[in-house]
C-alpha cells in the first residue's frame, strides 16, 4: 500500500492506504510546500488554488479542477505538487488512472527529496506496476526514502532467482524531445526506468549543453536510483542526456541513447 498525504487540516499525517482509499487523501491543506523549496511564488499560488478546489473552500469540491491546478504547480516546480500529481494519477482521482505517468512524477518529487515519493516509487518497482519489476531499484528507493515503513520493506524485497545474463541499458523517460519544459526553467529532473540487471548496478548520468557549434558537459555523475535533479546552465536552451547502467565492478555496462530536450526562453 502506497503512502498518501492525509487531508486533516489540523495536523499532518502520513498514512498507508489502498489505491481506492487514496483517492480522497491526496491533497494536504496542512502541508503546502514552501515557494522557495524548488518552485516559485507562482507555483505556490497554483498549489494553494488546488488545495482550495479540492476541499471546496469556495463551493463544491472539484477533484478534476484541483488536479489541473496541481499539475500547473508541479510543472512550475513545486515538489509537494509533484507528489500530489503522482498520487492523484496513481489513484485515478481527478484524472484517469495512469501508474506509468504517476511513476514519473514520483521520481521527480523524489529527486527533489520527497521521501514519501521515494517510498511509493520503491513499491512500484517492487510490484512492477507502471515500471519494470526491479528488486534492486525497489531497495534503492526504499533506502532513499529513509522512512520506517521503507526500512521494513527493504528487508522483505525478494530478488528473483533468474537474472539476465548481461547488463541492459536504462530507458530515459523524461525529459524527451516531445516533453513540455517550462519556459525559462533553471533546473531539470532526469528520469529513467531500468529492468532487473544481472546484479545491482549504479547509474552514470551525463547532461550536455548543445550550443551552436559546440557541445560541452553540464554535469555527470553516479546515482543509485532512477532520477536526479540538476541545475541548468543559464543562457542555454538545448540539451542532451543519457544514462548508463554500470555493474559494481565497472567491467560491464550498457548505455542508453541520447535524449534531446529544449528549454524555451521565458
Amino acid at each position: 500500500m502506497r503512502i498518501a498525504t492525509g487531508t486533516c487540516i489540523a495536523a499532518i499525517a502520513i498514512v498507508a492506504v489502498s489505491a481506492s482509499a487514496r483517492a480522497a487523501e491526496v491533497l494536504s491543506p496542512a502541508a503546502p510546500a514552501p515557494a522557495d523549496e524548488k518552485g516559485s511564488a507562482q507555483a505556490q499560488v497554483w498549489f494553494e488554488r488546488a488545495l482550495s478546489l479540492d476541499i471546496g473552500a469556495e463551493g463544491r469540491p472539484d477533484a478534476v479542477q484541483a488536479f489541473a491546478a496541481m499539475r500547473r504547480a508541479a510543472d512550475l516546480g513545486n515538489t509537494q505538487a509533484e507528489f500530489n500529481v503522482a498520487a492523484m494519477l496513481d489513484s485515478g482521482r481527478g484524472a484517469p488512472r495512469d501508474v506509468a505517468q504517476a511513476s514519473i512524477w514520483y521520481a521527480r518529487a523524489a529527486a527533489a527529496g520527497n521521501r514519501r515519493a521515494a517510498f511509493n516509487l520503491g513499491q512500484l518497482y517492487e510490484s512492477g506496476e507502471g515500471v519494470p519489476s526491479n528488486a534492486d531499484l525497489a531497495r534503492a528507493w526504499y533506502a532513499a526514502a529513509g522512512l520506517p515503513a521503507a526500512r521494513e520493506r527493504m528487508g522483505e524485497v525478494k530478488s528473483p532467482a533468474n537474472r539476465p545474463a548481461s547488463v541492459r541499458p536504462p530507458e530515459p523517460i523524461f525529459p524527451l524531445k516531445t516533453s513540455a519544459i517550462e519556459p525559462g526553467s533553471q533546473q531539470v529532473d532526469l528520469v529513467w526506468t531500468s529492468a532487473l540487471e544481472p546484479e545491482a548496478v549504479r547509474y552514470f548520468v551525463e547532461l550536455r549543453v548543445l550550443d551552436v557549434g559546440a557541445v560541452h558537459e553540464a554535469w555527470s555523475g553516479f546515482v543509485d536510483v532512477s532520477s536526479v535533479h540538476l541545475p541548468l546552465p543559464a543562457g542555454s536552451e538545448n540539451f542532451a542526456w543519457r544514462v548508463s547502467a554500470v555493474a559494481r565492478g565497472l567491467a560491464n555496462y550498457a548505455v542508453s541513447g541520447w535524449s534531446v530536450f529544449a528549454v524555451p526562453p521565458s
